[in-house]
């Protein structure tokens, strides 16, 4: 079962948290809270890696993926498809020999470089 499939069923019993949460606008505005809170648990961890900031930091994270699927399927996209998709595509765009041969910075900017020349995410995505 995927997260869409997860959220009908939590949903389908909370016709108020539905309604309430149907805006694309409204699911923003909660989204980036959530990136807040996301962040401040990220800097809790670094500080402090035990299991209370670990488990906030997993709870923050999963926020922040739940409002991202609210929001995608409003378009009829599924994030585990999306993330899928684009995993895919940075193994075409980032070649592992300029990350084995180059440094970070540079094996980078080239790829930056090949998708405006090559239009590489316009040909990938059609």
């Amino acid at each position: 079962m995927n997260i869409a499939e997860l959220q009908h069923i939590f949903l389908s019993d909370r016709p108020a948290m539905q309604e309430n949460n149907n805006n694309p606008y409204r699911l923003l505005h909660l989204l980036r809270g959530e990136m807040n809170e996301f962040s401040t648990a990220v800097i809790d961890w670094i500080v402090d890696p035990n299991a209370e900031t670990t488990q906030e930091m997993a709870q923050e994270s999963a926020d922040i993926a739940l409002y991202t699927q609210a929001i995608i399927s409003m378009a009829g996209l599924f994030l585990e498809e999306e993330a899928k998709d684009k995993i895919a595509y940075n193994m075409i765009r980032f070649k592992p020999k300029d990350f084995r041969e180059l440094s970070y910075n540079d094996a980078y900017k080239k790829s930056k470089q090949e998708v405006v020349l090559f239009q590489t995410k316009k040909e990938y995505y059609n």
